[in-house]
């Protein structure tokens, strides 16, 4: 009778485990959406059009960007980088803008390339692509004026 018991609850076992992995486990991620279960609703591309902002730099940034050349002064290095741009001690480690802008570029093409899945009317589709663009000239523009001729 001692041995009968453990064989038994590894026979149970056995046989829940082979029931139980019949069927294949698919799950969803639930730190991300995949590009299948997103552009299903207009507001889905009014998300992905409010990421797209996120590549604009608050206002002040901007004028942080004169104190890398001589135009002006960055006295504490934790508001911007032009504080180690301007004293010469840029490195592969420090980014000026220029990895960051084509992030943000390839955001923007990513909303342009799947902004036809999303189901909007004509208007508001045109509208939403004249913002994309507009951001995305803008950021190119950024590209041009810092670093000189950007590569499309």
């Amino acid at each position: 009778m001692k041995r009968f018991i453990p064989y038994s609850f590894l026979f149970l076992f056995f046989i829940q485990f082979l029931v139980g992995c019949s069927k294949r486990l698919e799950l969803t991620p639930q730190d991300q959406i995949s590009t299948n279960a997103f552009w299903k609703s207009s507001r889905d591309a009014l998300l992905a059009l409010n990421a797209c902002y996120s590549s604009l730099q608050y206002g002040f940034n901007y004028a942080y960007d004169d104190g890398s050349s001589d135009n002006a002064y960055a006295q504490y290095p934790w508001e911007s980088n032009a504080t180690y741009i301007s004293a010469g001690n840029v490195d592969p480690s420090l980014d000026a803008g220029y990895n960051s802008r084509y992030q943000s570029i390839r955001t923007l093409n990513y909303f342009l390339d799947n902004i036809d899945k999303a189901p909007l009317d004509d208007a508001t589709k045109g509208r939403y692509i004249a913002e994309a663009r507009a951001i995305r000239a803008f950021v190119y523009y950024q590209l041009a004026a810092i670093f000189g001729p950007a590569p499309c």
